[in-house]
């Protein structure tokens, strides 16, 4: 008996709330007010740079019963009104456009609010679609972070690939030139405090060899002395002067080097290792190696008393460890490579060597311990080692197992990289310079030459310093 008292009860409650309800929605819907709306937004460039002009443009509509009257159309940056806008009246039915022009100062995340409304005077039905939001990731702009630009020389015999990356010694800068011209620069002003021109160096003479430093001189490699002969040259400069100290003739283009317990090892591109004395000059020794590489694919590493030179030719890479003292090959390997591979480097560290970013070797016995087989190019170890292929993925790189820990997709590039600070330096075949977190792979800063890069950038004291193909070092602030 009491259930069947109480269930009228309850029904009749419901139908009672939902009537109230129905009500309230009703009078809410024929309430007479404006209704505002951002209709057909637009914003360029999408990807804006410091000082540069954000132009976002949008259609406001009233789709309400009466008139707008009396209100303001705000632009927001990070929170805080940079632009606004008074609107007078806007008739129902009736829209209008409103543009806002924004210049970034700062680098970094931005989120700009249009919102409709700003001072909250409007009385609307509706307010919940007032408001856009549109999130940037703001650059630095490349003209501003230049510093200087310096010629290096006149004529430059552009190649589209290798050549000397610039090295800083004792505040200065040394870079070696496609144009037989090695120079000692000032690195704060670009200005040049020496230039020293090698022997004449044949059609497309240069010097591709990175500058390397011991007792206060500074050596590198050249190509060969003419169109005929195709001997090459490694000199010995006095590296505050520029005075030449020795020099010393090789069979062939000398394409990398490197100082180790007092000698000077050198390759050139017919496979002949040298050994010079670093003080005087004179030859120690000289190794065959059989197997002729280009430029680009030659590289010379040294740790514990061992070196190890890695050549490239068709098919296959070439990887050889010698005792650094007497000479003595320890061990070779030669591995096939895939469609997929690019030219690379070898790296050393802690008895493993790193070669072309993809495969790890024993040190002592030129045992391959692991393969990752989605990365192999050009690489640079620093805590981890981080991979960039032909195809412009960056790969981070766990060294003990050779898994990748994450990959980025930046540019295709020619171009060694360099790491400092937490940092990856990349240039690119487009020009571009990148500077890349080493934790997730995002990009900090991006700087623009005039040309392609192909050689290694630098990163020191928050500057960049890249030489690009149109002959010029740059200087970028970080």
């Amino acid at each position: 008996m009491k259930r069947s008292k109480i269930k009228p009860l309850i029904l009749t409650a419901i139908l009672t709330g939902t009537v109230l309800m129905a009500a309230i929605i009703t009078k809410q819907q024929n309430r007479i007010t404006p209704e505002l709306t951002i209709n057909s937004l637009t914003f360029y460039p999408f990807k804006p740079t410091t000082e540069s002009i954000e132009t976002i443009k949008f259609q406001l509509k009233n789709t309400g019963s009466i008139a707008a009257k009396n209100f303001t159309v705000c632009l927001k940056d990070n929170g805080n009104i940079v632009n606004e806008e008074f609107v007078k009246t806007l008739s129902p039915g009736k829209e209008m456009e409103i543009t806002f022009d924004y210049e970034f100062t700062t680098p970094g995340n931005h989120t700009l609010t249009v919102k409709i409304d700003c001072t909250n005077t409007l009385e609307e039905s509706n307010k919940r679609n007032n408001t856009v939001k549109i999130h940037f990731n703001v650059a630095q702009n490349p003209e501003k972070s230049l510093i200087y630009k310096t010629k290096l020389g006149k004529t430059w015999f552009s190649t589209n690939y290798g050549g000397s990356s610039p090295a800083i010694f004792k505040n200065k800068i040394y870079v070696g030139g496609k144009n037989r011209c090695f120079f000692c620069i000032n690195k704060d002003s670009g200005k040049i405090i020496w230039e020293f021109k090698v022997k004449d160096a044949g059609i497309c003479p240069g010097i591709y060899t990175t500058p390397v430093f011991y007792n206060g001189n500074v050596y590198f490699g050249t190509t060969g002395t003419n169109s005929i002969e195709s001997c090459g040259h490694i000199y010995a400069l006095n590296a505050e002067t520029g005075k030449e100290k020795w020099h010393f003739e090789t069979d062939a283009d000398v394409s990398a080097i490197k100082i180790y317990n007092g000698e000077l090892f050198a390759l050139d591109r017919n496979g002949n290792l040298y050994c010079l004395n670093a003080s005087i000059g004179n030859l120690v020794g000289k190794i065959k190696t059989n197997e002729m590489s280009d430029i680009l694919c030659t590289s010379l590493a040294t740790e514990n008393n061992k070196l190890f030179l890695k050549t490239e030719c068709f098919d296959y890479i070439y990887l050889t460890a010698f005792e650094a003292d007497t000479k003595k090959k320890i061990w070779s390997i030669k591995i096939r490579k895939s469609s997929s591979d690019m030219p690379g480097t070898v790296i050393t560290l802690n008895g493993l060597i790193y070669l072309n970013g993809k495969y790890c070797v024993d040190a002592n016995t030129g045992k391959i311990l692991w393969i990752n087989k989605a990365s192999c190019g050009l690489s640079v170890l620093d805590k981890y080692l981080f991979v960039l292929t032909k195809d412009g993925e960056l790969y981070k790189i766990d060294l003990t197992n050779g898994t990748t820990i994450w990959k980025e997709a930046i540019e295709p590039s020619t171009a060694p990289l360099y790491a400092k600070d937490n940092t990856i330096v990349i240039g690119t075949t487009s020009g571009n310079v990148y500077l890349i977190s080493e934790n997730y792979g995002e990009i900090i800063e991006k700087f623009k030459t005039n040309s392609t890069i192909t050689v290694r950038p630098l990163l020191y004291k928050n500057h960049v310093y890249i030489v690009a193909e149109d002959g010029y070092l740059y200087c970028f602030k970080k």
